[in-house]
């Protein structure tokens, strides 16, 4: 049966379906055109409710094709203290879901309280790629840490940036410290072609790299089969380098006139030396076979050291000298500033030793021998 209520005022509570009852309750189904209003009275301070706490049944609000709009000074949404709130769950939409206006100034918060916050699919984007503002992401957090990408199955790669971009970006940890741990922890990738620039914004306090008192690996800066210089510059102010840590190889001594000709040399030359900050030792014998190429009178010159010396030194390197087979302490080794040579010099004149000696002529399986020392 329908029943018609006149328009009227009306003041009592009026129950338009009894709640024991278990058919449909249709209202304003007749309306084909036009607003229907529910309490639009401007002086209502009363509550509109829609269902019942006690309720088991599903309420729905079905809009059909044309938009939902829940308006008011605060929308809530809230489910009983256990209970899901899903937001389009059907698994065949194909729309987007938004939540604000880009042409709005007001806030969006989720508040998750105590529990946890999960943003999921296939792609998450925090901020649209067409937005030039600033997106500020976890900046109320005062105390306890800030996980991103943290599930330890997670086997694809966890991206800040794009290659193709220009703008910078910042990684700030305040006074606390920042620390970028993984089984390889790459600051510039191998195909970057531009300036890596580190700790340049640092004017006071040091700059520690792998201080850790337990760490047992090495530390490599450069590699091997690179081509570029590596710079340590530390200004006006002192560098140092301490520690165990040296740098060993090795060397091919030779022996050359003043113009360049070698002599012949044999299998026997070997050679080795230690660097440790600006200065070189190492050791080498030479055996040679022939110097036939070798200009008369030019000065003798033993060549193949590891680093050119010192550019503003010249000096001895080598002391007690053993040459051609003579007695140590004939004749010594003098290094030429920014040269990878040094000459051979006579101890009790100091002169240069020249090519075509009696020693050079007369001396079977010539050699030579010495430890040297010097500056770089």
């Amino acid at each position: 049966m329908v029943q018609t209520l006149a328009a009227r005022d009306i003041t009592e509570n009026i129950s338009v379906y009894d709640t024991t009852t278990t058919g449909a309750c249709t209202l304003f189904d007749g309306i084909t055109s036009g607003t229907t209003h529910i309490a639009t009275n401007g002086g209502r301070t009363g509550e509109i409710r829609i269902g019942n706490g006690g309720s088991s049944g599903v309420v729905v609000i079905d809009s059909g094709s044309s938009k939902l709009d829940l308006q008011g000074g605060a929308v809530t949404i809230q489910p009983a203290n256990s209970s899901i709130l899903n937001i389009s769950v059907v698994s065949a939409r194909t729309g987007a879901i938004n939540m604000g206006n880009s042409s709005s100034s007001g806030n969006i918060t989720i508040d998750a309280g105590s529990s946890t916050l999960n943003l999921r699919g296939a792609n998450a984007n925090i901020a649209d790629t067409t937005t030039t503002g600033t997106c500020n992401l976890f900046t109320g957090v005062t105390s306890g840490p800030i996980i991103v990408a943290s599930n330890s199955t997670r086997s694809g790669l966890l991206k800040i940036g794009d290659s193709s971009a220009s703008g910078n970006i910042e990684i700030d940890s305040g006074s606390g410290a920042l620390s970028i741990r993984g089984g390889s922890a790459n600051i510039a990738d191998s195909t970057t072609t531009g300036t890596c620039n580190l700790f340049t914004g640092v004017t006071s306090g040091s700059v520690n790299i792998a201080s850790g008192t337990s760490r047992t690996s090495a530390i490599t800066v450069g590699n091997a089969s690179s081509s570029g210089t590596i710079s340590i510059d530390a200004g006006s102010s002192a560098l140092n380098l301490s520690g165990n840590n040296y740098v060993t190889g090795s060397m091919s001594p030779g022996m050359e006139d003043s113009s360049g000709n070698s002599a012949t040399i044999t299998g026997a030359s070997t050679g080795a030396y230690t660097q440790m900050g600006n200065v070189i030792t190492g050791w080498f014998r030479m055996q040679y076979s022939s110097i036939a190429s070798m200009v008369a009178g030019d000065k003798i010159r033993i060549t193949g050291f590891p680093i050119a010396s010192l550019a503003t030194h010249d000096g001895s390197v080598c002391d007690g000298f053993i040459f051609f087979g003579q007695a140590s302490g004939n004749y010594r080794l003098e290094m030429i500033a920014g040269q990878t040579y040094a000459n051979i010099k006579v101890n009790s004149s100091s002169t240069n030793v020249n090519v075509i000696t009696s020693a050079i002529q007369t001396t079977s399986s010539p050699f030579l021998s010495c430890q040297f020392t010097y500056f770089v």
